[in-house]
């Protein structure tokens, strides 16, 4: 993935447990020019795309010396394909400026350095659905953790409880921090982690793909004893947040509403979709000229 990005290129993750049909769809769909993959691997999708088998390659003499190019911010750094839950999956492109937004946004939202982080989604997936399946394994994951003293993760609500239920205090004792993101939160994780690991914040985080990763975040732990209700949070730094009706207008307090987000972290649209970006990426006249709001959905 840094050497697509120092090289000046996009990647896309493919995921090789993904069905065939799906990595040949988004290899066919992104007009991907190079694959990179090993020999075992190399059958997994249908594709005319010249491949480079990166346990047959040879080493580059002089690598280092390789003069590398200038990239801009509105370059894509990377491609990530939606679920596809709701119909075939998008390609949503997101520039280096806004996945550098993303990243500076979150070092000053946790300001704590990491000492250790457990990443537990898939590479391809921009939620961490693929998490759950850790539940299959806790003991394996509550010694992961306790070995290398992790002290910051994110994975689905759902996840972290089961590891709180299955773990004990001391197994969790170095965590400092704990997102929650990709389902509902429900107070009764909230009790529990409280009960179990008090010294750790729970960050609860929303955001879809096409706004880079997350917009809102809201510290759970900071909540009063007996909180009933879960909140997605506020809008983070660069993220505006509008809840409009069904005419487009925004919503009463009390009345329904869609979610719609704005900001520079914004992806301009769907790759190759301009009927899909139309519908989903609108105008707003209360926002900076230019500028669309993304329709979540939610």
């Amino acid at each position: 993935m840094l050497a697509a990005l120092k090289a000046g290129a996009a990647y896309l993750p493919l995921d090789p447990a993904y069905p065939g049909e799906r990595l040949s769809y988004m290899i066919d769909n992104s007009s991907a020019r190079l694959l990179l993959t090993t020999q075992a691997l190399q059958g997994s999708a249908s594709s005319g795309v010249p491949s480079l088998l990166l346990d047959a390659a040879s080493e580059v003499a002089d690598a280092d010396a390789e003069a590398l190019p200038a990239v801009s911010g509105e370059q894509t750094a990377y491609l990530i394909y939606t679920s596809g839950s709701s119909g075939q999956p998008k390609g949503v492109p997101i520039s280096h400026a806004a996945l550098s937004r993303s990243t500076q946004v979150r070092m000053a939202f946790y300001p704590e350095p990491v000492q250790a982080y457990l990443l537990l989604s898939s590479l391809s997936f921009d939620s961490s659905v693929a998490g759950i399946y850790w539940t299959l394994s806790l003991e394996v994951l509550a010694a992961l953790i306790e070995r290398h003293r992790v002290s910051h993760s994110l994975s689905l609500p759902s996840l972290y409880e089961t590891l709180l239920d299955y773990c004990d205090a001391a197994t969790l004792a170095h965590l400092r921090t704990w997102i929650v993101a990709g389902e509902p939160c429900t107070p009764r994780v909230l009790d529990k982690h409280r009960n179990k690991v008090g010294q750790a914040q729970l960050v609860n985080e929303y955001g879809p793909t096409e706004a880079t990763v997350w917009a809102t975040a809201e510290v759970l732990s900071d909540a009063a004893p007996g909180t009933a209700t879960i909140s997605i949070g506020r809008p983070i730094p660069g993220m505006g947040l509008w809840l409009l009706n069904e005419h487009g207008q925004p919503a009463a307090i009390g009345e329904p509403g869609e979610i719609h987000l704005g900001g520079r972290r914004v992806t301009s649209g769907y790759l190759g979709l301009p009927e899909q970006t139309a519908s989903a990426f609108v105008h707003y006249p209360h926002i900076a000229a230019g500028q669309r709001l993304y329709r979540t959905g939610d």
